[in-house]
């Protein structure tokens, strides 16, 4: 059996920052652990290949595909796919893969016995971090660019950030030897390398919130940001803009988190007995998972669009047309160079 680490999740929870580490640098250094991913047609990107493969990516990164593609792939491209899993592992090696994704297909996974099918035996990592952080950001990667009202779209979510159960089904899967539950933090890249064993690679601030003032842009011009899946001007953006004291605006308001914490509650405390004991004290005194007090400083904002501050829209606009400039200087290069092939 080829050994596997799958980090598994969650969304809005470091993922981007991880994969465009480990894709940045696939092979992770002790000779003995290979980021990888697999392809929609089954292929396995892995070495240099995924490195390039992630540059030319507008999300900068490179990961796994979904667990419904993955588990309708034939009966030949899974034979194929663990071959080469097995080879890109090398000698007693392992295979890192990643999915932001999977923490919600544990019966999938067991449904289909894909880890087995694929000759893969696997330990799991997660991330969270408290639901009410999740759901504000989450809005803004998703739910503000759908028709949802606020209310609505996080009486609909909460079913997304029951951590707990999402995490424990995991145990049921065949192939999986041990799961490792971890809170979120300031640089999940080195805490998932230390998890590893392996030196610390460069972090990644990959898809980091996006300035206010933009998410506001956003909302005047849905042309920029049509609906919640055209995410990737949000990670380029991200390369080239940054705004000063312009953070992610805060749009839910006291009834809204009292709801949270309190529909939450109890999958939190089951959430626990998930933990080792260092993360399970941090996050029984950690009051942002289980008071709304600790909310009180937020600033709420409108939901719908408000104006932008002079001086903040000054700032995009100053950096947006640089960004426009050194990418047209190196538009001409390429032309000038793809002339002389």
């Amino acid at each position: 059996m080829t050994k596997a680490i799958l980090h598994i999740g969650a969304g809005k929870c470091g993922s981007s920052a991880l994969q465009t580490a480990l894709s940045m640098q696939p092979d992770l250094g002790d000779g003995f652990s290979h980021y990888a991913s697999i392809c929609s047609n089954g292929s396995l990107l892995s070495g240099s290949a995924l490195a390039e493969s992630a540059v030319y990516n507008p999300h900068g990164y490179s990961s796994s595909i979904n667990a419904p593609k993955l588990v309708s792939l034939s009966a030949g491209k899974t034979k194929a796919l663990s071959e080469h899993l097995s080879h890109a592992a090398k000698s007693e090696g392992r295979i890192v893969l990643s999915n932001e994704g999977w923490i919600n297909d544990a019966d999938l996974f067991n449904e289909s016995d894909i880890l087995r099918c694929l000759g893969i035996e696997c330990e799991v990592i997660c991330y969270v971090r408290p639901q009410v952080e999740w759901i504000n950001s989450a809005w803004w990667q998703w739910g503000a660019w759908t028709a949802a009202p606020l209310a609505r779209w996080v009486r609909n979510s909460l079913r997304s950030v029951d951590w707990h159960e999402k995490i424990s089904k995991w145990s049921d899967v065949r192939g999986i030897n041990k799961i490792s539950v971890r809170l979120l933090p300031e640089d999940i890249v080195s805490d998932f390398c230390g998890l590893l064993g392996v030196a610390a690679l460069p972090a990644s601030q990959n898809n980091t919130s996006l300035p206010g003032s933009i998410l506001r842009l956003f909302q005047g011009h849905s042309c920029l940001r049509p609906d919640a899946h055209s995410s990737a001007i949000d990670f380029i953006l991200s390369r080239y803009i940054a705004v000063e004291d312009d953070p992610t605006p805060w749009v839910l308001g006291p009834n809204i988190i009292e709801k949270i914490i309190s529909e939450t509650r109890v999958s939190n405390e089951r959430l626990l007995n998930l933990l080792d004991e260092e993360s399970r004290k941090a996050m029984v005194v950690d009051p942002r998972w289980w008071d709304s007090s600790a909310y009180s400083a937020r600033n709420k904002e409108p939901v719908l669009r408000k104006r932008i501050p002079y001086e903040k829209l000054d700032s995009v606009a100053a950096q947006a047309l640089e960004a426009v400039w050194k990418l047209d200087q190196e538009n001409r290069q390429l032309r000038k160079k793809l002339r002389t092939i």
